[in-house]
């Protein structure tokens, strides 16, 4: 019989191949004990998202096991150890809660929640809450006597077993009824001071236990320098990526905390912040990280939250990415910031608003005009929900020199903002621009044509009057590869500009032009449904493709479906004899049997 030894590095990293599927990694942890104590590790890294929400509790129960019976006993929770299976006197195989990488504080919330729903009755839960809450939350003793210590001995002991937490999703639960259920201190972060405590009180453990098995003294020792190494680092101080949602709390001082010992932040998603004071604990937090990458703000709309822009000179040299959700500014001093990040590559913001001093100047100027009576023609200005037009002249705007992506969604921003997105000699090689009237805005789409010629990325949203204006950009960009024009179905009309020239090329008259300029690396074109073309308009378009297409989506009025799969098999083979893979469908443009069918087409060629 021949025995197959694997060198333990060699085969972690090649099951590491396989850390995102369960299945393979627990088949693997059955073919003997070397294997598994490889494979382990990567299982409870993150256990959660190993398995449905309805079955989380099974992990947690497994965390609980590692409770003391001196823990059990000061909280009065030595009815829950026969329902737990606690069992102190036979410990698990192996060390669970030192493996946890990924902390997700509210699915371990939830799971424990979860776990107490299952294994006790509704009214032991909720007896208190029964007048006030519908859903049956919790009580707020039973949330503060049994709940809240077991999450925060689970948080003692991920510590005191020497625990690295490189990923942090702090998150509070949505309160949606008004039985005020949740607690203040619905987490505790333990204090650096107080975690040196516990690592302290652990050691001395550790020495005493050496003492009383002086027979195994040399073992020992080697097994304590090797834990000690790896016991030095603090919970959180080997943090790269950090989440939060506020939903409701301010998590003060647990960003305090962060900003004393996680200085190695990577990622910072942040969500919802409260107040000013929970904004300044944020800039803290910002302003202690060494080599901050990456940077999400979501649902920023308090007056203040335009300060957070008080953060960005600590990171003007770190900061790559930048996405801004849902967020409304009272100041422009944010962009103004961004602008200086010499390695900014990548901007995106979705549904925002920017306001600088001199716009509101003037809202306040057209608020008093109101008041006294002035009909003036700026009196009666209001802002719409896309690109504002707010210019001034006299401001000096910067130019983001560094960027190769840019996303713009649904945003008040002015048109000169827009354009220091994309300045002189641009890099962007990805944009998204949807929802933009470039009707009021005329200036985008030259100024893309004329300035990013490392363009290899275009996703838009037009309609028929503005289809034409993207010959400009196929023309100047020749290094184009995927084009994408989409739709939007509540954006088909005319809902969001005025138009009252009927001087336009049509969709076919358009195609046939871009036709003839078509870049000579171009792998994916498609159009959007609300360009009905004909078979001379596709027949055209194809036949002057380049061979490196390979991707095709539009949307034809014909009788013969067929017509068009002929020509699309007939471009794969005259490309290289390659083959297609051709979806069709088909609908009604109306109930009128008689009227044309609107025929869907995608191809793909390899």
């Amino acid at each position: 019989m021949t025995i197959t030894i694997f060198i333990p590095e060699l085969l972690e990293n090649i099951i590491s191949y396989h850390k995102e599927n369960p299945k393979t990694l627990f088949k693997c942890s059955l073919v003997s004990k070397s294997w598994c104590n490889i494979v382990i590790p990567f299982l409870w890294k993150n256990p959660f998202r190993f398995c449905y929400s309805t079955s989380q509790h099974k992990i947690i129960k497994v965390y609980l096991q590692f409770l003391s019976k001196e823990f059990l006993k000061e909280h009065d929770l030595n009815d829950l150890k026969e329902i737990f299976q606690i069992n102190n006197l036979k410990p698990p195989t192996y060390n669970y809660l030192s493996f946890l990488q990924e902390l997700i504080y509210i699915t371990l919330y939830d799971s424990l929640i979860n776990l107490l729903k299952k294994e006790l009755s509704y009214k032991v839960l909720s007896h208190s809450n029964e007048k006030d809450c519908s859903i049956f939350h919790p009580s707020k003793n039973f949330m503060l006597g049994k709940v809240l210590p077991i999450i925060n001995e689970l948080i003692k002991l991920l510590m005191k077993n020497g625990t690295r937490i490189f990923h942090f999703n702090l998150s509070a639960p949505s309160v949606t009824c008004n039985c005020k259920w949740l607690p203040s201190n619905y987490i505790i972060l333990p204090s650096q001071q107080q975690q040196q405590q516990v690592l302290q009180q652990h050691q001395q453990q550790v020495l005493q236990q050496q003492q009383l098995l002086l027979l195994q003294q040399q073992q020992q020792q080697q097994q304590q320098q090797k834990h000690h190494q790896y016991f030095q680092p603090m919970l959180f101080s080997s943090l790269q990526s950090f989440i939060c949602d506020n939903n409701g709390h301010d998590f003060n001082h647990i960003i305090m905390e962060l900003s004393n010992y996680s200085k190695n932040i990577l990622n910072l998603e942040i969500k919802k912040p409260q107040n000013d004071q929970n904004i300044s604990h944020w800039i803290n937090l910002i302003n202690s990280q060494k080599n901050l990458q990456k940077l999400k703000l979501e649902l920023f709309y308090n007056h203040d939250s335009y300060k957070i822009a008080l953060s960005i000179p600590s990171q003007y040299h770190t900061l790559k990415e930048v996405e801004l959700v849902d967020c409304k500014f009272t100041q422009t001093i944010l962009l103004d910031e961004l602008s200086k990040c010499s390695n900014l590559i990548s901007l995106k913001i979705k549904d925002c608003s920017f306001l600088n001093n001199n716009y509101n100047n003037i809202n306040n100027n057209n608020i008093n005009r109101n008041d006294r009576g002035d009909k003036s023609p700026t009196s009666s200005y209001s802002p719409s929900y896309f690109l504002d037009y707010i210019e001034h002249s006299s401001y000096i705007i910067n130019n983001f020199k560094s960027l190769k992506s840019l996303y713009i969604s649904k945003s008040q921003l002015s048109q000169k903002y827009f354009l220091s997105f994309i300045g002189q000699d641009s890099k962007l090689e990805k944009i998204t621009l949807s929802l933009i009237d470039f009707f009021k805005y005329p200036d985008i789409i030259p100024f893309i044509s004329f300035n990013c010629f490392q363009l290899k990325i275009l996703e838009i949203v037009l309609v028929e009057e503005t289809f034409e204006k993207i010959i400009p950009i196929i023309e100047n960009c020749k290094l184009l590869e995927e084009i994408s024009i989409w739709e939007k179905y509540d954006w088909i009309g005319h809902e969001f500009y005025d138009y009252h020239d009927n001087n336009f090329l049509n969709p076919n008259q358009v195609i046939k032009t871009i036709s003839s300029i078509l870049p000579k690396n171009l792998k994916k074109f498609h159009f959007p449904q609300i360009f009905n073309f004909s078979y001379e308009g596709i027949k055209f378009f194809i036949q002057n493709s380049p061979i490196t297409l390979s991707d095709l989506r539009f949307y034809i009025i014909i009788d013969d479906k067929n017509d068009v799969i002929n020509l699309l098999e007939n471009f794969a083979y005259n490309t290289g004899n390659r083959k297609s893979i051709i979806k069709h469908s088909k609908s009604r443009i109306d109930s009128d049997f008689y009227k044309p069918i609107h025929h869907i087409f995608v191809a793909k060629f390899f």
